[in-house]
């Protein structure tokens, strides 16, 4: 008797617990896996588009393109620290390193000079920069964490600035 009663009340505990709003809360602070990828996606762009900004800081022939690399320093660097932050509270590690594919291009751009490397930063900022918006645009548009599709929906407007502003100085 003393054992089903244990029992019982084990399984009432469970219940009550399930059905808290402490449990609920926790629930709806957590990513579904799309949401878990899109963080780790949009982490390791952004680490790769600062580094890609920094060497044209240096490199960048024309004064234009200088000041839309430190743009894109200065902010990329403040949304990186807000993806971390949101990474952190979510449960989500980052990896600490640029995907090889950016690190690829990274190398290839350290080669170019002048108008060249002009050229091959624009478009390697415009191809990162589409992608990105189209990932923050499904973040919005599908997301289930609010949090996640509140911070994505802050970022967009800056993200479709940038593509903007790197296809005008592309076309010049």
């Amino acid at each position: 008797m003393k054992h089903l009663y244990l029992k019982s009340s084990a399984v009432l505990l469970l219940a009550l617990m399930s059905s808290s709003p402490l449990a609920r809360a926790d629930e709806k602070d957590t990513l579904n896996a799309t949401e878990t990828m899109f963080v780790k996606n949009e982490a390791a762009a952004g680490k790769a588009v600062v580094a890609v900004a920094r060497l044209a800081v240096g490199k960048a022939n024309k004064p234009e393109v200088k000041t839309l690399a430190e743009t894109l320093v200065k902010d990329h660097s403040a949304v990186n620290g807000e993806l971390k932050a949101l990474a952190t509270q979510k449960g989500i590690e980052l990896s600490a390193t640029i995907d090889p594919e950016d690190a690829e291009a990274l190398q290839k751009l350290e080669k170019s000079d002048g108008a060249e490397f002009d050229k091959k930063f624009l478009s390697h900022i415009i191809s990162g920069h589409k992608k990105s918006v189209h990932s923050f645009e499904e973040c919005v548009k599908d997301g289930k964490n609010v949090d996640l599709k509140t911070w994505a929906a802050k970022i967009l407007p800056t993200l479709k600035a940038h593509l903007a502003k790197t296809e005008g100085l592309a076309g010049k």
